[in-house]
C-alpha cells in the first residue's frame, strides 16, 4: 500500500488565520488515512483553545466493536512524562526538591550506582542509567520496586551523568520513587491531587492494576488487528490513561500559572546541555524551534498504543492523538495538519 504521506512537507507558521475550509480539510485528510488503515483512533485540534476540529475513527475494542470516539479513553505511554516532570516542579516550587540535588539523596540506596546523578539528569535524560529494556528485567506486571531492585545492584554507569542525551525510563520510574519519599504519598495519589483533580480532567487515570480496563478504555492491537495491550505496573514513565478533551484541559492549563509559574515552566522547555552531541529535550518535552517560535512535543509508544501531543506556543496550536492500532504515523499527521492550518496542501498530490 502506498503510503500517504510520501511528499509531505513542513511549513512554519508566521501568522495565523483559519481558513474557512479547515475543518473539512482535516476531517478529509482523517477520513482518508482511516479508510486506508492508517489510523484508528482519535484527535482533536485548538488554537487559543478554541476547538476547530475533533473527531474518532474506527474501534477501541476489536471484538465488541465499540467505537473509538474523542470520549473514549486510551494509554498515552511515554505522554505520561510530562506529567511525572510536572510534579517534580511543582515540588521544587515549594523548595521541597532542587533540580540538582543529588538523586542519592533520596535513595540512598543507589549511592554507589548514582554517583553524580541529579534529578535534572533523570529529567532530562541524561543521567546514563539504562532504559528499563536494558536492564534485563522488562515484562509484563513489572514493578517499581523491581527496577530499583535491579538497579542497586548495578556497578557503575557506562558514561559519566550529563555526557550525551540517552533515553531512559528508568530515569522516570527513579523519579516517581522520589516523589513518593518527599510527599509521604503514593505517586498516584499525589498526581491525582495536584493535577488531575484541580484540572477536572476526570476521565484520565494512572494504572496500577487496581482498576479493571473496562469498554470505555481502548485496548490496543498491532496491526495485524492482535490484542496488544498495555501490561506494566511501572510509574512516571507511562500508565497513564486518558482522552483528547482532558489532554486538552492539561495543554491549556500550562498557558497559565494554574500549575506553576510560566518562568518554571521556561526551564522545562529549555533543551539540556551535554557535552557530547545535542539534544531537545527539557523536563518532559522534546522542544524545537526558540523564542516566540518554540514548539514543545511527545510521543508515547507501549503496545499497541499510540499517543502525540504537540503545542505550538506562539499561536496556541494544540494538536492531541490517541490510537490503538500501532501502525500510526503521527508525526506525518501532525505535520499534515499544520500545512492545512497555514492554508497549505498537505502533500504533493493534492495541489
Amino acid at each position: 500500500m502506498k503510503f500517504l504521506f510520501g511528499f509531505l512537507f513542513m511549513c512554519s507558521i508566521n501568522t495565523y488565520a483559519i481558513p474557512v475550509d479547515t475543518t473539512e480539510s482535516i476531517n478529509k485528510l482523517m477520513t482518508d488515512l482511516y479508510q486506508r488503515g492508517q489510523f484508528n483512533g482519535s484527535v482533536i485540534v485548538a488554537v487559543k483553545g478554541k476547538v476547530i476540529y475533533t473527531n474518532g475513527f474506527g474501534e477501541s475494542n476489536f471484538e465488541t466493536h465499540e467505537k473509538f470516539s474523542p470520549s473514549t479513553i486510551s494509554c498515552l505511554a511515554s505522554v505520561s512524562k510530562q506529567f511525572t516532570a510536572m510534579t517534580i516542579m511543582m515540588l521544587a516550587e515549594k523548595n521541597r526538591i532542587k533540580y540538582d540535588d543529588p538523586v542519592s539523596k533520596y535513595i540512598p540506596e543507589l549511592s554507589k550506582y548514582a554517583d553524580g546523578i541529579t534529578i535534572r539528569h533523570l529529567l532530562t535524560h541524561t543521567s546514563e542509567i539504562p532504559d528499563v529494556g536494558d536492564l534485563g528485567v522488562d515484562h509484563p506486571g513489572l514493578t517499581n520496586d523491581e527496577v530499583l531492585k535491579t538497579l542497586v545492584k548495578q556497578n557503575s554507569l557506562t558514561f559519566k551523568p550529563g555526557t550525551k542525551y540517552e533515553y531512559s525510563n528508568t530515569g522516570y520510574i527513579l523519579l516517581s520513587i522520589i516523589i513518593e519519599r518527599i510527599t509521604g504519598k503514593s505517586y498516584k495519589e499525589f498526581l491525582s491531587e495536584k493535577i488531575l483533580f484541580p484540572l477536572k480532567m476526570n476521565n484520565t487515570f494512572l494504572y496500577d492494576g487496581s482498576r479493571q480496563l473496562t469498554n470505555n478504555i481502548a485496548m490496543g492491537y498491532s496491526q495485524f488487528n492482535q490484542k496488544d495491550g498495555y501490561t506494566a505496573l511501572t510509574t512516571g514513565d507511562g500508565g497513564m490513561f486518558s482522552n483528547v478533551y482532558d489532554l486538552l484541559k492539561w495543554s491549556e492549563a500550562l498557558y497559565s500559572e494554574e500549575l506553576v509559574k510560566q518562568s518554571t515552566l521556561d526551564t522545562a522547555f529549555t533543551p539540556a546541555k551535554v557535552i557530547e552531541g545535542k539534544t531537545t529535550y527539557g523536563f518532559g518535552w522534546n522542544i524545537t524551534g526558540t523564542g516566540a517560535d518554540k514548539v514543545v512535543w511527545h510521543t508515547g509508544n507501549t503496545g499497541g498504543y499510540r499517543a502525540f501531543i504537540e503545542r505550538r506556543l506562539k499561536d496556541r496550536i494544540t494538536i492531541i492523538m490517541l490510537t490503538n492500532k500501532g501502525n500510526s504515523r503521527r508525526m506525518e499527521i501532525n505535520d499534515a495538519i499544520v500545512n492545512i492550518l497555514n492554508d497549505k496542501p498537505y502533500c504533493q498530490s493534492c495541489r
